[in-house]
């Protein structure tokens, strides 16, 4: 049970990050009535997104001394072993 909500959750998570990504080129083309620029910083917004992420995963993994694993993950196993 814990996989398949795990799943649904991740397939949610990529047609509303789909979705977001889309508006928001949209609006930048729109807003700024151009088409290379809407793009150049769609890139840079996701870059300084994926960053964010890896230096919070740094933070508290990589800092805390703890090696790999995710909570997802854990919290996965620790259910379906009952």
């Amino acid at each position: 049970m814990a996989q398949q909500t795990l799943a649904l959750t991740l397939l949610d998570l990529r047609r509303v990050a789909l979705a977001v990504v889309v508006v928001e080129l949209l609006l930048l083309i729109m807003f700024l009535r151009a088409l290379i620029a809407p793009l150049y910083l769609m890139a840079a917004s996701i870059l300084a997104l994926t960053a964010s992420f890896g230096l919070t995963t740094y933070v508290f993994y990589g800092a805390a001394g703890r090696r790999s694993g995710s909570c997802h993950g854990q919290a996965a196993r620790a259910t379906s072993a009952r």
